[in-house]
């Protein structure tokens, strides 16, 4: 049976002092955490009606803030996609330092100092023979492993979702936090990857000038030159080519295979590259191992249209358990049957509590699916105790001022209290 569960943290002013009184710097990184997390909750309790008012002012600004994009993507592309792009690069950089999350931030810099270079030497003027190639590598190899990641994130989830992970003693928190981070980093690199490719694109093909992005290309266009890269073509199209293969599109352009996937998968582009006719790609891709891609490719420009794609992170707050300042373990769960009603008791056992932490108390809220019944549950007095168990009591407390359920040596013990449908005989 699920639970709706809210977490109150604090212990009035008393509380707030005994945790502004701590001594940070002999604390471990986990417990400092966990410490910020109490004192974040104990100032903003009683704050429900505000917190409610300010995600309704959120969801009316990102309403509204897309409305105002979706305009300006209309009416100026080019500046709506360099700003947007700028910001998904540029935004993640700074959560990061703040949030000391140094696994992206080195993966941040490796990924920006190739790009950056690539870029640079698409943008050059004339352009190195080689340089279109480069460009579509190294792009098409971030573009596989996004890819890949974001296929095994998503395995990693569903594996979860269905228990899978108990098979190797995995947490399923996790499993879930490495399910979702892979699928973060495949998602984020690859929407990145893709609008850095299209703007290289456009750059190197205008430079070579069989590709205009308003009006007629600059030169023409040979049977034996590549309109993608500007080089020789060697291979026929009824031949088959030994290093690289010859492609000719419905409007009878001849590309490498190579320059033409790169430009039609990683540079965004669904249009010959001399005459803008539209390039059918389930003919393109023919293969049935190769049209995932094609798919991955349209999620991506999906979730690009998403100027907020940037800053939805997971930051991996968890349940109420993991954040309690102390080690919860469960124990046996126990019926009580009381006229047409099954009543479930299972104590959790708050254990190895930071002395520092002392005085703290926490309000839990557990209601049954139909909100008919609500029992308020109060820890206070949390101290480190022996390992012991008590009986359960019969009746739950009444309100969130009720007395607090103690073992006889001291140990804090938190009830879990949920209704059951009639048990059938």
């Amino acid at each position: 049976m699920a639970a709706v569960v809210e977490v109150e943290v604090g212990a009035g002013a008393a509380g707030e002092r005994e945790l502004d009184e701590v001594d940070m710097s002999e604390l471990s990184p986990e417990e400092q955490w966990k410490i910020e997390h109490a004192r974040m909750h104990a100032k903003h309790r009683g704050h429900e009606a505000m917190h409610a008012e300010m995600v309704l002012i959120l969801i009316a600004t990102l309403v509204v803030a897309q409305l105002l994009l979706v305009q300006w993507k209309q009416r100026h592309p080019r500046s709506y996609n360099m700003v947007t792009l700028f910001q998904m690069w540029v935004v993640p950089l700074y959560f990061t330092v703040k949030l000391h999350w140094w696994r992206f931030l080195v993966i941040w810099i490796l990924f920006s100092a190739v790009t950056a270079f690539v870029t640079f030497r698409a943008t050059r003027k004339p352009l190195v023979q080689t340089t279109p190639r480069l460009v579509y590598k190294w792009f098409l190899l971030i573009y596989k492993i996004s890819y890949a990641t974001g296929i095994v994130g998503y395995m990693a989830v569903m594996f979860t979702l269905f228990g899978l992970n108990l098979l190797f003693k995995i947490k399923p928190e996790d499993a879930m936090d490495f399910g979702i981070s892979l699928l973060f980093y495949g998602l984020y690199y690859g929407v990145l990857e893709r609008d850095f490719a299209e703007m290289c694109a456009d750059y190197m093909a205008s430079t070579i000038g069989f590709y205009s992005e308003s009006g007629m290309p600059t030169k023409h266009l040979s049977d034996s030159v590549c309109a993608v890269c500007g080089q020789q073509i060697f291979v026929d199209v009824s031949e088959e080519g030994i290093i690289e293969n010859t492609y000719r599109l419905s409007c009878n352009h001849v590309f490498h295979e190579f320059c033409i996937r790169g430009w039609c998968i990683v540079g965004k582009k669904q249009t010959c590259p001399y005459c803008k006719e539209k390039v059918d790609l389930k003919r393109m891709f023919s293969n049935p191992w190769e049209r995932p891609h094609v798919m991955y490719g349209q999620l991506l420009d999906w979730l690009r249209r998403f100027p907020h794609f940037s800053i939805l992170y997971w930051l991996g707050n968890g349940s109420f358990i993991e954040h309690l300042p102390g080690r919860l373990w469960e124990g046996n769960t126990r019926r009580e049957y009381r006229g047409k009603w099954t009543q479930l008791w299972r104590p959790l056992v708050l254990e190895e509590l930071s002395p520092t932490l002392q005085d703290t108390n926490f309000s839990c809220v557990f209601m049954d699916p139909g909100q008919t019944v609500q029992r308020h549950l109060v820890l206070a007095q949390l101290w480190a105790g022996p390992k012991t168990s008590v009986p359960l009591p019969q009746e739950a407390p009444p309100s969130s001022q009720s007395p607090l359920l103690h073992h006889p040596d001291g140990e804090p013990e938190l009830h879990r209290h949920l209704v059951e449908t009639p048990p059938l005989y």
